[in-house]
């Protein structure tokens, strides 16, 4: 199974700018925590909406481009509980891996972007340029 992925759901909460609406693959964002004041941003694919079902995959990888350095959180809303996994975002490309369990019924998978972790993020730009669920 390998399915490239064209859609995602960006989020944010907590601030002056909620948005919650479905992107296309290659489409720039902005994550702005100093001047809106968001909670946090996120980017992710439910099932049934972005990919018809997670079932049977093993793993989504995210290809991102970042401007600057990022600290991020894969989360997980499924039937089993998923320990949050904390990565961080060089500047440039960057590939995230979230390991899938078969054996687990994924309803959202998502890149979070929670200010806690940025305080001194600069607005920057934030590039998700491939998703595939393998």
């Amino acid at each position: 199974m390998c399915n490239l992925c064209n859609l995602y759901f960006f989020f944010s909460f907590g601030g002056r700018a909620d948005v919650g609406e479905i992107h296309e693959v290659g489409e720039k964002e902005k994550i702005d925590f100093p001047t809106e004041q968001e909670t946090g941003y996120g980017f992710c694919l439910r099932s049934g909406i972005e990919v018809s079902s997670f079932s049977g995959a093993t793993a989504l990888e995210m290809k991102v481009f970042v401007e600057t350095e990022i600290e991020a959180a894969l989360e997980y809303v499924s039937s089993k509980p998923v320990p949050v996994k904390h990565v961080l975002l060089e500047p440039g490309e960057n590939i995230v891996h979230f390991p899938l369990n078969v054996e687990n019924e994924y309803k959202e998978v998502k890149l979070f972007v929670p200010k806690a972790r940025n305080l001194s993020l600069p607005k920057t730009s934030f590039l998700v340029k491939e998703i595939i669920l393998k």
